[in-house]
């Protein structure tokens, strides 16, 4: 068995019955066709038509038409180069459903060309698009756009920052929309899904740090204290003696590199937990 990392652009799925997968498709650049298979463990979500995953595995057959490979790793990325968008447009079931068929896309990818549309579908220019198809129909292309580029910057943040891929269907049931600018902003907010989660306050606070946050930030001294909360709750508890608490906090800091922050002298707990 040979080893393969690449990235494939999806042009048949088969949901697996345990919540895998057997998708084939042409590794970009490439014209030979792979035949993939992700079981419920390595895959994030059922790969759709028309997207581009990164992946890592090995091959393990071929025929006279396509080679055969074990996924180890994999998941959904932005399409590479600008070229791929008819086909995404057109294969992806996002897209489906909306009147918006092969004719109508060629139409767009004419007029605009594949860099361009991309660039114009991004940049939510709904008048534009409206000037060759529904405005209407143009709205509901660019939400459904939207809404696929927000899973796959945020699968890409949480790669980056070394949290499972499999966090963001989690992560986009709570924010839906702008969700990387909102975990940039603070991203002690994903301390709410440590019990999905393992290491969770570790990795996020390595992700602060790379993101420039300071180690007295508020926004830190909240976190640490949400996740107490929520080391308690694993444990059985639903409730913590704000003493306790603040006994357990006192014992945290400095290790956490908190050295004689003014929140942490608050009497008052109450200010460093999060609402």
């Amino acid at each position: 068995m040979s080893n393969l990392s690449s990235v494939i652009q999806v042009s048949s799925v088969k949901p697996g019955s345990f919540g895998g997968a057997v998708f084939s498709g042409r590794i970009i650049g490439q014209n030979k066709i792979y035949t993939c298979r992700a079981s419920y463990k390595v895959i994030t979500r059922i790969p759709q038509p028309g997207e581009c995953w990164q992946f890592k595995g090995s091959i393990t057959g071929h025929d006279q038409y396509r080679d055969f490979v074990l996924i180890e790793s994999c998941h959904i990325v932005n399409l590479p180069i600008a070229a791929y968008v008819e086909r995404l447009l057109i294969k992806h079931p996002a897209f489906r459903g909306l009147s918006f068929g092969k004719a109508k896309v060629s139409k767009l990818v004419r007029a605009f060309g594949a860099e361009n549309l991309a660039q114009a579908l991004t940049a939510g220019r709904v008048s534009h698009l409206a000037e060759l198809i529904n405005p209407d129909l143009a709205q509901k292309v660019v939400d459904a756009w939207r809404t696929l580029q927000d899973e796959i910057s945020t699968i890409e943040f949480l790669m980056e920052h070394d949290f499972d891929p499999g966090l963001a269907k989690s992560v986009l049931k709570v924010c839906q929309t702008d969700t990387v600018e909102r975990l940039k902003l603070n991203p002690y907010s994903l301390i709410a899904f440590q019990g999905i989660h393992p290491n969770m306050w570790k990795i996020v606070d390595a992700a602060a740090a790379k993101l420039g946050i300071p180690r007295d930030d508020p926004r830190r001294l909240a976190g640490l204290v949400e996740n107490l909360l929520y080391v308690r709750l694993d444990q059985g508890h639903t409730a913590y003696e704000i003493e306790e608490l603040k006994a357990a906090l006192m014992q945290k800091l400095p290790s956490c590199g908190f050295h004689d922050h003014p929140d942490t002298h608050s009497t008052n707990i109450r200010t460093l937990i999060p609402r």
